[in-house]
C-alpha cells in the first residue's frame, strides 16, 4: 500500500529534534553543516579523502538515524555534484537519499569540498523541513515528475541569469511567469499548489547550499587551503534566487486566492437556486 504523506523514519529526523519556526529550522540544518564541516575537515590526507570516510563524519553528526549514501557522480560530465532520492518500489515511499561527487580513483580531492557541504545542505534541509521530502513523496506517487516539468525547471527556472540591472531581472522573471503559467494550465488547484511549492523549495535550499558553499570557500581560501575558486562566486546573485522565489510564493498566491473565490461563488449559486427552488 503506498503512503504519500509519511515519511519513512529512514529519510527523516524525529518530532523533538526538527521543531520550532522554519527560520529556526533552517539556523538547525547550517548548524549541522558546520558541524560536519569541522568533523571532516581534520580527515584529508594528502588533499583526498575516501567515501567511507565521508559516510563516517556523516554518522557522526547524524547516528544511524537516517539512510545517506555517498557514491560517485553519475552526471560528472554535466555537474561536479548531485544528490538522488530512492523510492521503496513495495511502499512508494522514500527510503533513502544520497550525495554524487567527483572523485579522482575513488578518492574526494580538498578542492571537492566545497560541493560535498553543497550537497550535504541539501540533506540537512530536507532533515529539517520533512515538508520538502513529504511533498516530493507524493508527487512521485501521483505521477506529478514528468519529463516536461524536469525540462520547466532546468531550462527556465534553475538557470544562471547574469542579470545587468532592473530591466534584465524584470524580463527574466516576466518569462518565467509566462512559462510557468503556460506549464500550470490544464491542472487543477491542488496539483498547481504543488508544482508551485515543490519548485520554491528546490530554490530555497539551493540558496542556502551556494551561501554555504561560498562560506567555507572562503574559510578555507584564508587558510590557504586548495579549493575551487569558483565557490567563492556569488551564485546566489547570479541565479536570481530571491527573486524567483518571491515570484513563486506569489504566484502560489494568486491561484489559492482564485480558488476560493471560485468556491465562493459556486456556494453562492448553489444558495441562489437553492432559496429559488424553495420559492417555487
Amino acid at each position: 500500500m503506498i503512503s504519500i504523506n509519511k515519511l519513512s523514519p529512514t529519510v527523516r529526523l524525529p518530532f523533538k529534534d526538527v521543531r520550532g519556526n522554519v527560520q529556526h529550522r533552517q539556523e538547525m540544518a547550517c548548524d549541522i553543516v558546520g558541524k560536519f564541516y569541522r568533523d571532516i575537515i581534520p580527515k584529508f590526507k594528502n588533499e583526498r579523502l575516501t567515501f567511507f570516510q565521508v559516510e563516517q563524519s556523516i554518522k557522526n553528526i547524524l547516528g544511524n538515524k537516517v539512510k545517506l549514501s555517498v557514491r560517485q557522480n553519475p552526471n560528472s560530465s554535466i555537474f561536479d555534484g548531485g544528490s538522488d532520492i530512492l523510492y521503496s518500489d513495495f511502499t512508494g515511499q522514500i527510503s533513502k537519499t544520497t550525495i554524487d561527487i567527483d572523485t579522482v580513483k575513488n578518492k574526494i580531492n580538498r578542492e571537492r569540498l566545497g560541493t560535498l557541504l553543497h550537497e550535504f545542505q541539501h540533506v540537512a534541509d530536507q532533515l529539517f523541513h520533512p515538508k520538502y521530502l513529504t511533498r516530493n513523496q507524493k508527487m512521485a506517487n501521483i505521477g506529478l515528475y514528468t519529463k516536461k516539468y524536469d525540462r520547466l525547471y532546468d531550462e527556465v527556472i534553475y538557470n544562471r541569469e547574469f542579470p545587468e540591472g532592473r530591466k534584465d531581472k524584470k524580463y527574466i522573471l516576466n518569462r518565467m511567469r509566462h512559462k510557468i503559467t503556460n506549464f500550470l494550465r490544464g491542472f487543477g488547484i491542488e496539483d498547481k499548489v504543488d508544482y508551485l511549492q515543490d519548485i520554491r523549495y528546490a530554490l530555497i535550499s539551493e540558496k542556502y547550499a551556494y551561501s554555504t558553499q561560498r562560506k567555507y570557500a572562503k574559510i578555507m581560501n584564508k587558510k590557504h587551503f586548495l579549493i575551487n575558486k569558483k565557490d567563492l562566486e556569488n551564485e546566489n546573485k547570479i541565479f536570481m534566487f530571491d527573486e524567483k522565489i518571491k515570484l513563486l510564493k506569489n504566484l502560489t498566491f494568486e491561484i489559492i486566492q482564485k480558488g476560493r473565490l471560485k468556491h465562493a461563488q459556486l456556494l453562492k449559486k448553489r444558495e441562489t437556486l437553492q432559496n429559488i427552488n424553495k420559492k417555487v
